[in-house]
């Protein structure tokens, strides 16, 4: 068994200290909630069967990503048959979400909706377990999405909140793993003006450790963004501006990544500010 989360996170706080912005201007934004995987725990069983278990929670998603959505939401894996077709692995059962289209407003099943009965079902936050049989074990993914079937559809066709919170977290081939080798990184941002704040950038080296040459990708760990105390966020990027998510050739040894945070947004009061998340590594 192993923990993806064992050897691959780290946290970061962003703009410690000595932070000050000079005018005040109210921050207004709406969302809608949706569950989002949080951890995967591997229980290798056999050499073609595992156990996936691990936490879920709920995030606010902006409204402009709202839309349409099949009836069935869950917990699912990338599954891949001897067929070479990728499907859609079977749902856990204790969180697995099944709406008609009466149930939404207007008749209308969308991201919004469904966030709203997950709550009522689930509850904000919980555990999962979802299961693999198949040919191999090793590079699959778990995520929350919604599907027009509960089993056997093809993977392409889940649809979710296109977020980088929002992806499957992959599982790394059979013994083989990328990991981050620091267990804190600090961005101090010093003192800003209300104008200087919008766009100010800290860059700082970080360690990925790979056993081979494996894809892999950064994640925020329930989210896309950092949220901080004065209604700012900061996003971070990592070499030449690839944002959170997308995929990082490893090679075998050490890699050296920068990761750059940059403040966005109008902060809603003066003072210091501080933010902070997780980090870890998944797998494309």
């Amino acid at each position: 068994m192993y923990n993806l989360f064992s050897r691959d996170f780290y946290r970061f706080f962003i703009g410690i200290g000595m932070a000050v912005i000079f005018s005040v201007v109210p921050d207004v934004s709406y969302a809608f909630k949706w569950p989002v995987v949080l951890d995967v725990t591997v229980d290798l069983t056999g050499p073609g069967t595992a156990t996936y278990t691990g936490n879920w929670t709920v995030i606010d998603i902006d409204d402009s990503l709202d839309t349409y959505a099949p009836g069935y939401t869950g917990i699912i894996h990338r599954h891949e048959t001897s067929k070479g077709e990728v499907q859609i692995g079977s749902m856990d059962p204790s969180t697995k979400l099944h709406l008609l289209r009466p149930e939404c407003p207007n008749s209308l099943i969308t991201f919004s909706c469904i966030g709203k009965k997950w709550i009522e079902q689930n509850g904000e936050s919980g555990t999962y377990t979802v299961y693999h049989d198949g040919d191999h074990n090793g590079s699959e993914c778990i995520g929350i999405a919604a599907t027009a079937n509960d089993y056997s559809s093809m993977w392409n066709s889940r649809v979710y909140p296109a977020t980088a919170a929002t992806q499957c977290i992959g599982t790394p081939p059979v013994n083989q793993y990328c990991a981050l080798s620091q267990d804190k990184i600090e961005f101090y941002y010093g003192s800003l003006t209300v104008k200087q704040a919008p766009g100010a950038i800290q860059s700082k080296d970080i360690n990925v450790e790979c056993t081979d040459a494996i894809p892999y990708t950064l994640r925020l760990r329930g989210n896309d963004k950092i949220p901080l105390d004065n209604g700012m966020h900061a996003e971070l990027t990592t070499d030449n501006g690839t944002l959170l998510g997308e995929t990082l050739s490893g090679q075998q040894g050490l890699n050296i990544i920068k990761l750059t945070s940059e403040l966005k947004g109008t902060p809603n009061r003066i003072g210091p500010f501080i933010g902070s998340g997780v980090l870890f590594v998944s797998y494309p």
